[in-house]
């Protein structure tokens, strides 16, 4: 890192402690900014500092040891934990780094509130803890280059060699099968702790400007001690029930496995950074990987329709229309009522969830509903069908009467004197 990168470094760290009301580092801070001066009028010092840092930026970017991942703890009513919030969100979507990160939030989720003071000692919000404590992030700033300067670092820190692959299934109901293999291409045992966040991608909740997190967590998948011999595999399968934790309502393919390999060595980190205070014991990540839901999708059941099968013209006439996933994805329904009317692919509805739509046929005649549906997957269903008689209207034989009375005078006495026969 270069001496410019450093210097820029402590002063964010000293701008998080006046966001803190640490006053007495205002002389601190007055000190750096008179080095960083003073580096500023030599256009010798401008020139190397800015093309030093580029090409360490390039260097690291394309060198990583391993993927790198940020425990980002906060709290929906933080406003500073929004910048870091933005940040984080826009450095993993530029896809600059083999990186992810988990939104610790202390407010919602009793087991990130542990994870964070049990942990970690967590001292103020926002803090990212990168590489489970390599590089510590305390505040929040405007400047993404903050959050993206401890990524390089800990990208390049030596870590032993291992290898890890993550999947998952859907098996329905908020349920879902994760699955964990760990290869150790080292010839000495590793000794460790495995843990799998399981992390909603658009959070329920919401940062104190009202937009959802990214990745926040939920619950444990696995947190345990592991050990794999020299050139060996370790593997684990677990179910983990949405209901079972209070999340019974998530959808499917907005679940995310995050796997983490901590190394067992202890160092000690500081939550407090840079005056080295509420120390923890902090344990290397070595490794990183995450896995989404293999979407394979059933298609929704041929959803059925009910109401008038006939009627007038000119007449709204209500029909409503139901089916079920079997996957509980929710669903849009495709209309054709007969008449060259169609509803395309109206929704999105809950699984199970009727919809009531009216309509209005002006001519005579017999029409077909047709309706299908499908899931947010595109897997349709079959069709059903409705047939809906709309006949002539029918003459009443009081008026049918009345026209032949107007029009043939003399047929009424002609009628009274054959009812007397």
């Amino acid at each position: 890192m270069t001496f410019q990168a450093k210097l820029n470094y402590w002063c964010f760290h000293l701008d998080s402690k006046v966001d803190h009301r640490f006053k007495k580092r205002h002389t601190i801070r007055a000190m750096v900014a008179l080095i960083l001066v003073a580096i500023a009028i030599s256009p010798f010092s401008i020139a190397f500092s800015q093309k030093d840092s580029s090409l360490q930026k390039n260097n690291m970017s394309n060198s990583f040891t391993h993927t790198v991942f940020c425990e980002f703890g906060t709290a929906t009513w933080c406003s500073p934990c929004v910048k870091a919030h933005t940040a984080l969100q826009n450095i993993y979507e530029s896809g600059d780094y083999p990186f992810y990160y988990t939104a610790l939030i202390d407010d919602a989720n009793i087991e990130a509130h542990k994870r964070l003071y049990n942990d970690y000692n967590f001292y103020a919000f926002p803090t990212c803890f990168y590489d489970g404590g390599y590089r510590v992030v305390l505040g929040g700033y405007t400047s993404e280059e903050v959050y993206r300067i401890p990524i390089e670092e800990s990208g390049q820190r030596v870590v032993p060699d291992l290898g890890i692959s993550v999947s998952m299934d859907w098996l329905g109901s908020a349920v879902y099968q994760i699955n964990i293999t760990i290869y150790n291409n080292e010839t000495e045992t590793y000794t460790g702790r495995l843990r799998a966040y399981i992390v909603e991608i658009i959070s329920r909740w919401k940062d104190a400007q009202g937009h959802p997190y990214d990745f926040a967590m939920l619950d444990w998948a696995f947190n345990k001690n592991i050990q794999i011999t020299g050139e060996d595999v370790f593997e684990d399968t677990t179910t983990w029930d949405g209901a079972d934790h209070g999340f019974g309502d998530i959808i499917r393919n907005n679940i995310m496995v995050i796997a983490a390999v901590f190394n067992s060595e202890k160092h000690t980190g500081y939550s407090d950074p840079p005056e080295n205070l509420h120390p923890f014991d902090a344990y290397y990540v070595d490794q990183t990987a995450a896995a989404t839901p293999i979407l394979e999708t059933v298609p929704p059941n041929t959803p059925e329709i009910t109401g008038p099968i006939s009627g007038k013209t000119g007449t709204e006439y209500k029909y409503t229309f139901v089916t079920t996933d079997p996957d509980g994805d929710d669903v849009y329904y495709y209309i054709e009522w007969g008449d060259d009317q169609i509803e395309e692919w109206i929704g999105t509805y809950e699984s199970g969830e009727s919809v009531t739509i009216g309509h209005v046929w002006e001519e005579q005649d017999t029409y077909t509903i047709r309706a299908k549906a499908k899931d947010i997957f595109d897997a349709e269903s079959s069709w059903e069908t409705l047939d809906v008689k709309i006949p002539r209207s029918k003459i009443s034989y009081s008026s049918m009467l009345l026209r032949i009375f107007k029009q043939f005078p003399n047929a009424f006495p002609l009628l009274r004197y054959l009812q007397r026969l």
